[in-house]
Formats: structure tokens, C-alpha cells, sequence
């Protein structure tokens, strides 16, 4: 009887230490974070450096669609790298500690941190739905792809509202 209760407090103890695992997919996604933003401040110096060349000689050169199409595409990278964040800060309050940061951002279970996400994808995806239209010129694909892409926005509003009644039930 000692012996299994010596044997349980050691195994919490070994659970207990274990949360700093976590901590180290925190730090990943944080990395990937400032990689991510690296690429979209590389992206918009394309951008500036391609409107000026071919801007200076000739503002007709200039494809607004094209340069329209790579802005969105920026846009979506900093929308992934909110996804990164409310992911790493999730983890960090789920498994780690209290962190002490925005009001908004209330997570105290995976369905919260889920909800959360869900709501940011689904802003991601209506921008790359966005940066398609403008870069296709087929119709037909633009359609097939806008139905699927909006029946994905779709199930992740209905998983996202679903949370939260289940939330405040």
C-alpha cells in the first residue's frame, strides 16, 4: 500500500515536469512565426521593388491584378502567423501557466483554443479565395474552388458557434 502510493506521487511528479514539453512546441511556433514574417516583408520588398522599375517607366506596365494578387497572398501569411500565435499561446496557458495578455483571447480548454482558431481560418481562407479570383482567368475553376473552399468556411463557422454554446451550457 506505501509502495503504490510512493509509486503515484512519483509518476505525478514525472507528469507534472512533463508540461515543459509543451514549452518547446511554444518555441517552434514562435520561430515559425518570425520566418513566416521574414517571407512577408521579403515578398512586399518584391513587390515595392517591381512597382518601381516598371513603374518609373511605365505606369500602364503594371498588372494591378498581379500586384493585387501578391499583396493578399502577404496578407495571408500574417494571417497564419496569428494562427501560429493564438496556437502557441494557447498551448502555453493550456499546459504551461497563466499568461496574462489580451482579454479577448480567453482560453481554459482545447474547445476554447479550437474556437479560437477556427475563426481565424476561416478568415484565411476567404483571403486566399480572394487572391484566386484574381489570379484565375477560368471561370469554372474559380467556382468549383470557391464552393469548396466556402463549405470548409462553412463547417468551421457551424464547429465554431457549436463550441461555444457547448461553452456556456
Amino acid at each position: 500500500m506505501i509502495l503504490k502510493k510512493v509509486n503515484d506521487i512519483r509518476l505525478k511528479r514525472f507528469l507534472r515536469s512533463t508540461k515543459w514539453f509543451s514549452f518547446t512546441s511554444v518555441i517552434v511556433l514562435f520561430i515559425s512565426m518570425g520566418i513566416l514574417i521574414l517571407i512577408g516583408i521579403h515578398k512586399l520588398v518584391i513587390i515595392i521593388k517591381d512597382i518601381f522599375v516598371l513603374g518609373i517607366k511605365n505606369l500602364d506596365a503594371i498588372n494591378m491584378n498581379i500586384v493585387s494578387a501578391r499583396i493578399i497572398s502577404i496578407i495571408d501569411i500574417y494571417l497564419l502567423v496569428i494562427v501560429l500565435y493564438i496556437l502557441a499561446i494557447g498551448l502555453y496557458k493550456l499546459f504551461i501557466g497563466p499568461f496574462e495578455g489580451y482579454t479577448w483571447m480567453e482560453i481554459d480548454d482545447l474547445n476554447d483554443l479550437k474556437r479560437h482558431i477556427a475563426k481565424v481560418i476561416v478568415l484565411f481562407l476567404s483571403t486566399f479565395l480572394l487572391q484566386k479570383i484574381v489570379e484565375y482567368d477560368e471561370h469554372d475553376k474559380i467556382l468549383n474552388f470557391g464552393i469548396v473552399i466556402i463549405g470548409t468556411m462553412a463547417v468551421l463557422i457551424w464547429f465554431s458557434i457549436t463550441l461555444k454554446n457547448k461553452n456556456h451550457n
